[in-house]
């Protein structure tokens, strides 16, 4: 998944073009787990109907849950350095916090299939693009036009 070390990244920007087929799901829907928090990420946890996400980061965060529907394309972004964690989707912010430390495990799971006591991931993945800083104004704005014209989205 990685061209270099994961463990060795000081941050990390990401964007994940996703969908689910019922939202709210009827089960917990395991993501991916970049993070070095213990946990998998979830989008979303069938408890709380929000999304959990610690990719790249020692803590793992609840984001809530988005009015947008999940069933839908949809762009969740998380930047995480060593003084932001924020995640967005379709470029609207759910979360950021000025309190974060950087983590990414060397054991990356991607749509774990009950790798953690639950059921596999039930839904789509388009696209996954990780970057290992975050990206500056002018780069998030050329990754946004890919990511409209490529999956022909209008986020911002």
């Amino acid at each position: 998944m990685f061209g270099v070390n994961p463990s060795a990244l000081t941050a990390a920007h990401y964007f994940v073009v996703i969908k689910i087929p019922v939202d709210p799901p009827v089960s917990t829907e395991i993501c991916w787990k970049f993070g070095t928090n213990g946990a998998p990420d979830t989008y979303p946890w069938i408890s709380t109907f929000g999304i959990l996400c610690g990719a790249f980061s020692t803590s793992r965060y609840g984001l809530g849950d988005p009015a947008a529907s999940l069933t839908a394309w949809r762009v969740f972004e998380v930047i995480s350095t060593s003084s932001e964690y924020t995640s967005n989707l379709d470029g609207v912010q759910l979360f950021t916090t000025g309190s974060n430390a950087v983590g990414i495990t060397s054991n990356c799971v991607l749509a774990a299939e009950n790798t953690f006591g639950s059921t596999p991931f039930n839904g789509d993945f388009a696209g996954i693009y990780i970057f290992s800083a975050k990206l500056s104004l002018v780069g998030l704005t050329v990754m946004v036009d890919y990511l409209n014209d490529r999956f022909g989205l209008s986020i911002t």
